[in-house]
């Protein structure tokens, strides 16, 4: 419910000092009693964050699973023996636009695994951020393969026994070409 405050932690600190700081300015300027307590609460939202932000969380955010699970299925594809490990977190419905399924999906990616270029993910965007109550999410990101990139678009879905797994998969590209979808 409150995940953004987890995930945003820069720009909640921003937020809470520029306050405090441009309360306290206009106090110094009138001396107006209730803008001194104003920045005095602003600074103290702002140190009890702080000090929550020490206390070392234990929950991984929906976000920080579906990243983790992206760089998960890279790191797997860059190693021999990684299918097994890139398919588990693909989900049993998975399905894309172009008709592929998980097991075509494995049979089209197992002669690549482990002998192409390095395979990395990165610039990963979510949009308004998954949900779990509507049991997807949509994520955009840049796959590379050495110093190749494409355009990828991913939709995760959720669920209690295997968390998120990728649903559908789109890949665009490379350049010039990031409009033309690759079937795969």
């Amino acid at each position: 419910m409150f995940e953004w405050l987890v995930e945003a932690r820069v720009s909640v600190l921003v937020v809470l000092a520029s306050a405090a700081l441009v309360l306290l300015g206009f106090w110094w300027t009138t001396r107006q009693r209730r803008l001194l307590i104003a920045a005095g609460v602003a600074a103290g939202l702002l140190v009890v964050y702080l000090l929550l932000a020490l206390i070392p969380t234990q929950r991984k955010t929906d976000r920080r699973e579906i990243e983790e699970r992206l760089r998960s299925m890279a790191a797997a594809a860059n190693r021999a023996d990684g299918v097994d490990d890139i398919m588990k977190y693909v989900d049993d419905d998975f399905r894309t636009r172009l008709g592929t399924d998980k097991a075509a999906l494995r049979q089209r990616i197992t002669p690549f695994v482990g002998h192409v270029e390095t395979v990395a993910v990165d610039s990963i965007e979510f949009g308004d951020g998954p949900r779990r109550s509507a049991g997807t999410a949509a994520v955009r990101f840049r796959g590379w393969s050495g110093k190749v990139s494409f355009r990828c678009e991913a939709v995760f879905a959720y669920d209690a026994e295997h968390g998120w797994r990728l649903r559908d998969l789109r890949v665009f590209g490379p350049l010039p070409n990031e409009g033309e979808e690759h079937q795969l």
